[in-house]
């Protein structure tokens, strides 16, 4: 983490036999720093999000990680699915268990037995706000914009992490439209811990951890597990209801023609089939 964290004691950049190529995880005073860096915007390619549900996975097996602080290298936390590999998903008929693995790593973020602290810039859309509503604490830069803009491409998605941020009339609004709502306005509603310049959000993220591992691990961890119970979400059932609604929409040519006009950077032409 530039400018707090010079030395890693421990740096992991291979899981169960398997080199990461995107994300990697720092162990420093029980802190474990997830830094995803897939440039120029951290679009989140089928083995990023693998990794995320990987490397995720293996933080519950390691007992010196007491909090996990989630940040991106570059300009912006993850805005979303590569739309290119989800389009060569689409026509090599995988769609529906890439979508599996996605959702896999939404859920290894959620249920990750340690707090979960995201450190978000720039923009976290789709798959990238699924992440930050799936952690514990969301620390922002000034003027971070979050959304889901997968309507545009008709895409379904996303829907079950957001009632952790938003109320729900604001959720639907997010989801029908496709607008994104600021890092400031989303404080106003609860669903962010802290804003900050954009300078201080690794240091504040780190500042967030060490408040928290001061508590010992061992509540931390019992906490976790209570307080996800309590959400009561059901973020499994909401997920296959999203993978089935989403692979409904890639048999049909609106979502292909959504989807192009967006790499066309053109307003789509849809046909209600």
């Amino acid at each position: 983490m530039k400018g707090v964290i010079r030395l890693s004691d421990i740096k992991i950049t291979n899981i169960n036999g398997k080199d990461l190529k995107y994300l990697s995880l720092e162990i420093k005073e029980n802190v474990g720093v997830i830094t995803i860096n897939n440039p120029p915007v951290n679009a989140l390619s089928e083995q990023a999000y693998t990794e995320v549900g990987d490397i995720f996975e293996y933080v519950n097996s390691r007992d010196d990680i007491w909090v996990c602080i989630f940040r991106a290298e570059g300009k912006t936390y993850p805005v979303g699915l590569d739309v290119h590999g989800f389009l060569d998903n689409i026509a090599n008929d995988r769609q529906l268990e890439s979508a599996e693995t996605f959702y896999r790593s939404t859920l290894a973020v959620y249920n990750c037995r340690v707090p979960v602290i995201s450190a978000v810039q720039g923009f976290a859309l789709g798959g990238g706000l699924c992440y930050a509503a799936g952690s514990d604490f969301i620390i922002a830069a000034e003027g971070a914009k979050f959304g889901f803009p997968e309507v545009k491409l008709g895409v379904v998605g996303g829907g079950a992490h957001l009632p952790r941020l938003v109320p729900p009339i604001v959720s639907r609004n997010m989801m029908f439209t496709g607008e994104f709502i600021s890092a400031e306005d989303l404080y106003k509603f609860g669903g962010i811990t802290q804003i900050v310049p954009r300078e201080k959000l690794d240091e504040a993220a780190w500042e967030k951890a060490t408040e928290l591992k001061a508590k010992g691990p061992l509540v931390l961890r019992h906490l976790k597990v209570c307080m996800n119970a309590q959400d009561d979400y059901q973020m499994d059932r909401k997920n296959q209801e999203e993978i089935m609604h989403t692979w409904a929409m890639t048999k049909t040519e609106d979502l292909v023609e959504g989807v192009n006009a967006f790499l066309e950077k053109r307003t789509p032409v849809h046909k209600g089939r």
